[in-house]
């Protein structure tokens, strides 16, 4: 009786640790240090040699069991968060996807206007496209719908500017807009609470260049914008055909301007850059908590380098 009575306390406990063990927590993920992977894979060159110097740095995100985020909570490497809509797996995905895909055409069209200054048989020819919707909580406008007209004017007779205080000025706008098959549908949107709630980012096809390229970043199951600048700097790199002889890598977006963005998961990045990399690049808005991660390592093994736009770090590797 003894026996069976204790086996009966002991079954709901073993299944309570089995449970923490396998089963994921419902609403909750996870960041943990990565690695790293050759810009390389990513695009090639025709008659071009990758100059291979060049590396993403990715991290891991996985939704926790019980005893993984215990253990989470205790490692400062890592971090353990509520989802929301745009950390849920599926959302999340299709956004990073999208936001790859104009990360490298804002890599391509800067690494080749950049690299013309120096070789001027290097060229490229490009057109706005159309703006493409980044973010949204419009209920009348999904992420990856793209737009051409507002009130019926091309978006070519914007500037930046008034682009903005078009969207600032009217509290109504009918917006021509693309879906992924290229069908028109006229999409009228009216602000809530003073605001559209809407991102919106420049959209370019590329039509010609020299050197000609072609991109396989599709290929791996990884999407997102954060290596746009180690996009950037391995595209100048080998279609000038320079070498640093450093293993660089570094994280953060490349936009339509230049400028390098923030990311997510720097701390994670940078503990996973030690013992890899000799020089790893940190936006200007991450670099107090890349700094923060960066002092925690006993010794660390490369340079931490702040910059704020593509220019900037490529100027410190020419130096």
């Amino acid at each position: 009786m003894k026996n069976k009575k204790l086996l009966i306390l002991i079954i709901p406990i073993y299944a309570l640790l089995i449970i923490s063990l396998i089963v994921p927590v419902g609403g909750y993920k996870m960041d943990l240090p990565g690695n790293i992977q050759p810009i390389s894979k990513e695009i090639e060159f025709e008659d071009l040699e990758s100059s291979g110097e060049f590396y993403s740095i990715y991290i891991i995100s996985s939704k926790p069991t019980l005893f993984q985020m215990l253990i989470g909570y205790l490692d400062y490497r890592v971090d353990v968060y509520k989802e929301t809509t745009y950390t849920s797996s599926a959302a999340s995905f299709y956004r990073g996807a999208i936001l790859e895909d104009l990360s490298f055409q804002y890599a391509i069209i800067n690494a080749y206007l950049k690299a013309a200054e120096v070789d001027n048989t290097i060229t490229i020819d490009y057109t706005l496209n159309s703006y493409i919707i980044t973010y949204s909580l419009n209920d009348k406008l999904k992420v990856g719908t793209r737009f051409t007209h507002l009130d019926g004017e091309h978006i070519s007779s914007f500037t930046d500017e008034e682009l903005l205080n078009y969207f600032k000025d009217n509290d109504t706008i009918t917006l021509t807009t693309l879906d992924v098959e290229d069908t028109v549908t006229d999409i009228e949107i009216t602000k809530t609470d003073g605001k559209f709630w809407i991102i919106y980012d420049k959209y370019y096809v590329i039509n010609d260049s020299n050197p000609k390229y072609q991109t396989h970043y599709h290929k791996d199951s990884k999407v997102g914008p954060s290596g746009g600048l180690l996009q950037t700097l391995e595209i100048y790199a080998t279609i000038t055909k320079r070498k640093f002889n450093k293993v660089i890598s570094g994280t953060g977006t490349m936009e339509a301007d230049g400028s390098v963005g923030r990311i997510g998961g720097v701390k994670q990045k940078i503990f996973t850059a030690n013992k890899r990399v000799d020089i790893f690049f940190v936006p200007e808005g991450d670099y107090e908590e890349a700094l923060e991660a960066y002092n925690k390592i006993k010794n660390p093994t490369f340079e931490l380098v702040k910059v704020s736009d593509f220019n900037e770090a490529l100027e410190k590797l020419l130096s």
